[in-house]
């Protein structure tokens, strides 16, 4: 449907409350929220409704919005996504938007990564509640737990995180403004406008008029002192609107040397959540996320070259990537359609010493066959548990890592939780006198056996 001009519009409007009307079948529901609504504007893919105050919008968002999903875009032909909204805001926000337009620009780089959402966000054990925390946050910016503060060491998905809050709220209420940015960024046009490089604007201001401010890596603002304090200024003006902070650092606030104390207890005021480095199982998911976000299969991929990238790649997820990548990409300039270990190896044999990882290679697949056969998980072998099924699958798999490999008492306890050479010890005699009376052990230690070699 052309939309392009004001009386087009308004039929449009005129067919939908026609419509609304018919189905909802309930003239006083109609009068209450739907009758004094309007087409406020339509921008690219949303149609922004103005309501005719707070009650309308929330009953319209939240019990009415499915049904009037349905006949708008049944009645234009189109696949719009509604946002609702007082006219005074819209115009209000308009208004600012128009401004700002007229206005030199600080902070060019702010733009949120679109690729970068809760949807593709993959969770663990290890990151689940910055995940919960973000969301909520998200859902509801402003009302509790500001700022968030988000820390881990470098690549394990912060950034991630960032850009999610940042593309949930701006999905789900357009009209909310948000600045994203790095803290070098930060730093950098403060010093710009201090230094009289941009002095048409007042740069407080211009942050003031945000709705969100994200912010990567708080911790470059350490032994800043004159950025502190402007930024402890901004701090104080956002938390008092009741405007959402968000930040991200790669360490606990009352860790961060050279930082304001001020600026570290309002940290602390606020909720701190950490990420914790990957399991390798949730890199694994990770990597079949992303390889089905390129495009490929996971059929192309070996099981164990999956395995092997995680186990290798998991202190960082942003290194995690870049292996997934370049194999990928090694894959295709020489034409290869499946990728197998020996792809593997020659692709990332730039990032990893894959000679010396031989051994590495060979106890996951041992460990992986083991977990197969028993039907148990390599991290319940390799932990503490103590079960009949779980102990029996860590001795059986000790044992072929010895027989195998070759490999030291020594590097065995590493692997299997830093246990000590008298128990590692234990677990090789232990197998071996059983396959001298043990039929049935015998049969389990050939099969694998076979299988690994």
């Amino acid at each position: 449907m052309d939309l392009s001009s004001v009386s087009e519009v308004n039929m449009l409007r005129k067919r939908i409350l026609e419509k609304v009307k018919a189905t909802l079948n309930e003239d006083r529901v109609y009068d209450a929220f739907f009758k004094d609504t309007y087409i406020f504007k339509i921008d690219n893919d949303k149609m922004i409704i103005s309501c005719a105050n707070s009650l309308s919008t929330k009953i319209l968002e939240d019990k009415y919005n499915d049904m009037l999903l349905d006949i708008v875009n049944n009645v234009s032909g189109t696949n719009f996504k509604l946002v609702y909204g007082l006219e005074e805001d819209l115009k209000k926000q308009e208004n600012k938007n128009k401004d700002l337009i007229k206005k030199p620009r600080f902070f060019e780089n702010n733009y949120l990564e679109p690729a970068y959402n809760f949807d593709n966000y993959v969770v663990g054990s290890t990151n689940q509640e910055a995940y919960t925390a973000a969301l909520y946050i998200a859902s509801a910016p402003g009302t509790d737990y500001n700022p968030l503060f988000i820390y881990s060491q470098s690549g394990l998905g912060k950034t991630h995180l960032l850009n999610a809050i940042g593309n949930y709220i701006k999905e789900r209420t357009p009209i909310k403004k948000i600045l994203f940015c790095s803290s070098q960024e930060f730093i950098d046009e403060y010093i710009k406008y201090v230094n009289g490089e941009k002095t048409e604007d007042n740069l407080k201001d211009y942050i003031l008029s945000f709705d969100i401010l994200l912010i990567d890596d708080i911790q470059m603002l350490q032994n800043k002192t004159k950025t502190e304090e402007f930024f402890f200024s901004v701090f104080e003006s956002l938390v008092k609107t009741n405007k959402q902070i968000v930040l991200t650092c790669d360490r606990l606030p009352n860790e961060l040397n050279g930082l304001d104390n001020r600026l570290v207890t309002r940290f602390l005021r606020g909720l701190t959540i950490s990420i914790q480095t990957p399991t390798a199982e949730l890199c694994e998911e990770i990597l079949k996320k992303k390889i089905v976000n390129s495009g490929l299969s996971i059929e192309n991929f070996d099981e164990e070259v999956i395995k092997f990238v995680a186990f290798n790649f998991k202190n960082s997820i942003r290194n995690l990537e870049g292996a997934l990548n370049r194999l990928i990409f090694y894959s295709s300039i020489n034409h290869v359609s499946h990728i197998d270990m020996d792809i593997t190896n020659d692709a990332l044999s730039s990032l990893i010493d894959t000679k010396k990882n031989k051994s590495k290679i060979s106890e996951q697949k041992i460990l992986n066959a083991v977990s197969s056969y028993y039907s148990v998980s390599v991290p319940q072998i390799t932990g503490k548990l103590k079960t009949s099924q779980v102990a029996t699958a860590r001795h059986v798999a000790i044992y072929l890592i010895r027989t195998m490999l070759d490999v030291s008492f020594v590097r065995i306890g590493e692997l299997f939780s830093n246990r000590d050479h008298a128990t590692i010890m234990y677990s090789v005699n232990k197998i071996e006198k059983m396959l001298k009376t043990d039929d049935k052990m015998l049969t389990v230690i050939n099969k694998l056996k076979k299988q690994l070699s």
